[in-house]
């Protein structure tokens, strides 16, 4: 008698806890957003776990499912909520949407190159303040983006075939906001057409962009990312 009780409270106890994680576990719309033209469409979704949060981002193109479970926020019960820390967006381009809280003129300029023979799916970049979305970089393509530098600058994406990720960061010393107009580069070259050193190569490139620093770079089986800061 005494086992099936000890049996009957562990079973409950069991379907108590099932039910809870069950109620811990949610799932919600944060926003939806369409590019001027319709191209894009995406989705900025959170799932909630007990007192955990993660947001992630969902792209269609043309109505297809292309970018799907782009991690952009983690945080629990100390952090601020992800629609508080980004309330704004707004399109750039037909394939450049900014997520942040800055709404006033942007004074620095970030030129993205995509100097590979493959097209890049997306691109995510980030500051202290903002998120910056390019969507399907194709090879030899430069994308101009007005931003603020903020505190630290990291760029990762994904190439659409094959499917790999690339990514760097880089943080300036004082993380204060750039005083001023500062021209920024996200360079992605492939590794083959440096004939030689990788360092070397980075070098040749500096010199070749006048950027007077070299905060990051982050090596891929067949491609490399260069961040720099031009003056």
């Amino acid at each position: 008698m005494t086992r099936k009780v000890i049996l009957i409270v562990v079973a409950s106890f069991i379907v108590l806890a099932l039910v809870g994680l069950m109620c811990g576990f949610t799932r919600e719309e944060l926003h939806t957003t369409e590019s001027p033209a319709k191209r894009y469409s995406v989705k900025i979704t959170q799932k909630r776990f007990l007192i955990e949060r993660a947001v992630y981002l969902n792209a269609n193109h043309a109505n297809e499912p292309f970018v799907r479970g782009k991690l952009l926020y983690t945080g629990d019960l100390m952090d601020s909520e992800f629609g508080d820390l980004y309330p704004n967006y707004s399109w750039l381009s037909e394939s450049v949407l900014k997520i942040g809280r800055s709404v006033g003129p942007d004074s620095d300029n970030l030129r993205v190159v995509n100097e590979t023979q493959k097209r890049i799916a997306y691109l995510l970049i980030e500051t202290y303040d903002d998120k910056f979305v390019l969507f399907d970089v194709e090879p030899g393509m430069t994308v101009n983006v007005p931003f603020v530098y903020f505190g630290q600058l990291s760029c990762q994406g994904e190439f659409a075939e094959p499917s790999e990720r690339l990514g760097a960061a880089v943080k300036l010393v004082s993380g204060e906001k750039s005083k001023g107009q500062s021209q920024f580069i996200i360079r992605i070259s492939e590794i083959s057409s440096m004939n030689g050193c990788i360092e070397g190569a980075v070098e040749q490139s500096l010199a070749a962009d006048g950027a007077i620093a070299c905060f990051s770079s982050s090596f891929l089986r067949y491609a490399w990312m260069l961040i720099a800061r031009r003056s």
